[in-house]
């Protein structure tokens, strides 16, 4: 019954596809763990160095922040309505709003 289920869904194909990728990220994570976590240790002193009296950082999270607001929502919602066929993008506005909503809420 369960090896019917699965070889409607695929199971080799999801094995080759999803399975197979993943056991091979995880074994060369094992394997180069250690020359990792060496780059890593090195790089971050000059990467702090590099970014001593610079306003990229901060420019780039502010952009972040800015393309988050609720004024460029605004924005790309009525783009979309004239864009998109009107049930879609009202389907669009309704989950957008709800999802603002209970953000707003939590």
């Amino acid at each position: 019954m369960i090896y019917l289920d699965l070889y409607e869904v695929g199971f080799f194909e999801l094995f080759k596809g999803i399975i197979l990728p993943l056991l091979a990220v995880f074994l060369c994570e094992l394997i180069y763990r250690q020359a990792l976590m060496d780059i890593s240790k090195e790089s971050v002193p000059t990467f702090q160095e590099s970014m001593e009296g610079k306003d990229d950082l901060q420019s780039f999270f502010m952009t972040v922040v800015y393309m988050g607001s609720t004024k460029v929502l605004l924005l790309v919602l009525t783009i979309a309505f004239m864009a998109m066929d009107k049930a879609s993008s009202m389907y669009l506005w309704s989950t957008s709003f709800a999802m603002y909503f209970i953000a707003n809420v939590m």
